[in-house]
């Protein structure tokens, strides 16, 4: 049965990138938490860390954050793209989205 599904629905492929490009908001906001991150590295026993670590775990709270919402509109387009076909070509649409992975 598991190679049944494999074969007409696909399988999902790993994403070894670190790199997020879900737009240019999740790009400067990466690039804005590097700054504290070699601060913080650099100066692992200064009395400012506490605040640098703080300032850029919010940034990544909001990378986070972000990343979730492109998630959520990318499933609701999916779910869209699905719900608006015919009846009988809902399984076969499903089947396809899912596979292409886009």
């Amino acid at each position: 049965m598991k190679t049944s599904a494999a074969y007409k629905v696909g399988e999902l492929k790993r994403r070894n990138s670190t790199q997020h490009t879900a737009g240019p908001t999740v790009t400067e906001l990466s690039e804005h938490q590097r700054a504290p991150k070699l601060k913080i590295y650099q100066h692992s026993k200064s009395k400012d860390r506490a605040t640098l670590q703080k300032g850029r775990n919010n940034i990544l709270w909001l990378i986070s954050k972000r990343l979730k919402e492109v998630a959520v509109e990318e499933a609701d387009t999916r779910a869209d793209q699905i719900t608006s076909t015919d009846d009988y070509l809902k399984m076969f649409r499903a089947a396809k989205q899912l596979r292409s992975n886009k």
